[in-house]
């Protein structure tokens, strides 16, 4: 409808092209656009269908292997000036104030070759990243971390999860090891349920760790936000805890020691 210019094009004097110098067709705007537009956009979301394995592993391949493929062409392309979109598409970016293309140059055969190979190593590396990684993890030692992932993840009320082990290094030689549990709670958790939660996913945790006693503390992360363009907030807190003043709070009736208040430390953020 624009004669293949868009509002900032049609400032800047320049208009997209097919091979015969003509005006593209709509299907062929919408296919270019879309090749241009899905790797930045894709990097910007973050929705719990992206925790699919075979998902994930597309979009991977579509932010860094078309997304590289689309910088390396565009940046070194620059006998026909053509990125990947304008490669696969056969289409052009002309300067209409200048002379009249009477021919387009063809791109040298070489950055289809050095296109096409990003994009293969990226499907290669992300598919054992996603799906042979973890067959190995299965003898790790942090293979009880991978089936607690699953059984909090399984949980309907957060998006994400993560599981992470994390080391402190203090004075003398002593460190300590926690286990980091990260979730993006679905809504808003409001502040009576948060201790409810937290109390539910230390439990979790202490029932499935098998190596929970390698552990000095826990410390449980939640995020509750949302963002529709127009407006966004978040709320961020953690608390941490000993294993053992974990226990106590969890199962008191186990302890002589009885109650332990809810956590050592807390930090809210609102924005």
């Amino acid at each position: 409808m624009g004669g293949g210019q868009t509002f900032g094009k049609r400032w800047m004097k320049i208009a997209v092209r097919n091979k015969n110098n003509g005006p593209i067709e709509l299907w062929r705007s919408i296919f270019r656009i879309s090749i241009l537009a899905l790797p930045p956009l894709f990097n910007q979301w973050a929705v719990p269908v992206f925790q699919n394995n075979v998902i994930a592993w597309f979009l991977s391949l579509i932010i860094f292997g078309l997304g590289g493929a689309i910088l390396y062409t565009m940046v070194f392309n620059r006998n026909t000036r053509q990125g990947i979109h304008d490669l696969l598409l056969g289409t052009y970016v002309v300067h209409l104030p200048g002379k009249a293309v009477e021919s387009f140059p063809t791109a040298p055969r070489i950055h289809w070759i050095v296109a096409g190979a990003w994009v293969t190593i990226i499907a290669i590396s992300t598919l054992g990243i996603m799906f042979i990684a973890p067959t190995i993890m299965s003898s790790a030692p942090l293979a009880s971390a991978k089936s607690l992932y699953d059984i909090l993840q399984d949980d309907p009320r957060f998006f994400t999860v993560g599981v992470n082990d994390q080391t402190s290094y203090g004075s003398k030689g002593k460190n300590s090891r926690s286990l980091i549990i990260t979730v993006w709670y679905k809504g808003k958790i409001d502040e009576s349920e948060r201790e409810k939660v937290v109390a539910g996913i230390v439990k979790t945790v202490l029932d499935n760790e098998k190596k929970i006693n390698d552990y000095a503390g826990i410390r449980v992360n939640i995020t509750s936000a949302y963002d529709i363009g127009i407006a966004s907030g978040h709320i961020n807190f953690w608390v941490a805890n000993s294993i053992e003043s974990w226990r106590k709070q969890i199962y008191p009736n186990s302890s002589a020691n009885g109650f332990v208040p809810f956590a050592t430390k807390r930090i809210l953020t609102l924005q």
